[in-house]
């Protein structure tokens, strides 16, 4: 499993990253430091602390990571 950091700072980023991480063929899960979320679901999303820069966790390789990470940099 490989990992990077991330801040979203409003719904619309929160938002833009589900929508994105939904379509990736693996597994994401994100980690406040205190809860750890599916990073498909909306709702589990919005219950994180946005006040700290968020885990993501990707499933699989690091090309995964890599991939996910090129795509976020497109959207947010």
């Amino acid at each position: 499993m490989a990992q990077f950091t991330l801040s979203l700072q409003s719904f619309a980023q929160v938002r833009a990253f589900v929508t994105l991480v939904t379509t990736m063929p693996f597994s994401v899960l994100v980690s406040d430091g205190h809860q750890q979320v599916n990073g498909t679901s909306f709702i589990a999303m919005v219950c994180l602390d946005f006040t700290r820069p968020l885990t993501v966790n990707c499933t699989g390789s690091e090309e995964n990571c890599l991939l996910l990470q090129q795509k976020l940099a497109e959207v947010l």
